[in-house]
């Protein structure tokens, strides 16, 4: 299963009010095995929620309906944001194996301090729960030796040139994508 990002009702609210097309996926082949799923709208933005015990009743009850009668042994739980250890609860321990994938510094996802806050108290959960943690960077590596005196594998970004479709640009010109922030220290990367 790949649990889709938690749509908000401010999020929604955007969507509705904006004059931008629905997103269209850019991935093709998706293997008929894996299950694209959305979890329900909840109150706030989950990475700057000020209302984290109302999403965690939602999500919670919501995981127990839709999926935890469908996880099968031996399970994998792979988590990029921290805050799902904190929306899944007790439930993270239903798996044999948690990683825990560290892409990014957490101050990136915090919208303010409150969030980041939120976001480090949920990694401190993360951490202790995880089988196994990836960092994307060797400087995310440090941070978690140095924060938590842990090891990490390295596993950088990277994309297979198949992944998009030869026809998804239209353009005859060269195009450079990026996904990140390109307004850091450089000592941080």
């Amino acid at each position: 299963f790949f649990i889709e990002e938690m749509p908000s009702i401010a999020k929604k609210s955007r969507i509705l009010f904006s004059n931008t097309k629905k997103n269209i996926p850019y991935y093709t082949g998706i293997p008929a095995n894996l299950k694209i799923i959305t979890p329900p709208t909840i109150p706030t933005f989950f990475r700057s929620s000020y209302s984290q015990s109302i999403d965690r009743k939602i999500f919670t009850s919501w995981f127990n309906k839709m999926l935890l009668n469908q996880i099968k042994e031996p399970s994998i739980l792979i988590i990029s944001t921290p805050v799902w250890f904190y929306l899944l609860g007790e439930n993270v321990n239903r798996f044999d194996f948690v990683i825990y994938d560290l892409y990014d510094d957490l101050r990136v996802s915090a919208r303010n301090k409150h969030a980041l806050k939120y976001i480090k108290n949920s990694e401190k959960l993360a951490v202790r729960r995880s089988s196994m943690i990836i960092c994307s960077t060797p400087a995310l590596q440090n941070y978690i030796n140095d924060e938590y005196g842990l090891d990490s594998v390295l596993i950088r970004n990277g994309i297979d040139e198949n992944f998009v479709p030869q026809n998804y640009c239209k353009s005859t010109k060269r195009i450079i994508g990026l996904v990140g922030i390109l307004n850091v220290k450089p000592d941080v990367y």
